[in-house]
């Protein structure tokens, strides 16, 4: 298993303590452990960094384009969001508009 909505690495911890109490030491029976407890560099970033990934392979294989060139629309600004949003900046890409549960931003100029 991994992280999901309300765990973070501390929850992952415990469960892969537990597990390990168990079934003795099983560091890959869940990701997002911490690195001190064999958890992986840029665990918490990936996912994020996929959706760059993904949207810079679509934009040239679908619309020939590329996101420098881009705007974009953040639908979730958490764990997923935030990075995609940040590295899509760093990209070039416009962020236009976020959103989360608790409300949404717009500009026009990014």
């Amino acid at each position: 298993p991994a992280p999901d909505i309300g765990t973070d690495e501390r929850v992952m911890a415990w469960v892969f303590d537990e597990f390990s109490k168990h079934k003795g030491f099983s560091p890959a029976v869940v990701t997002g452990k911490p690195l001190h407890l064999h958890g992986s560099h840029g665990r918490d970033t990936a996912t994020g960094r996929g959706v760059l990934y993904a949207a810079r392979e679509f934009l040239k294989a679908s619309l020939y384009t590329n996101v420098r060139d881009t705007s974009f629309v953040i639908q979730g600004f958490g764990k997923v969001g935030g990075w995609a949003a940040r590295f899509l900046h760093e990209a070039g890409g416009r962020i236009i508009a976020v959103a989360d549960s608790k409300g949404a931003t717009y500009n026009e100029k990014g």
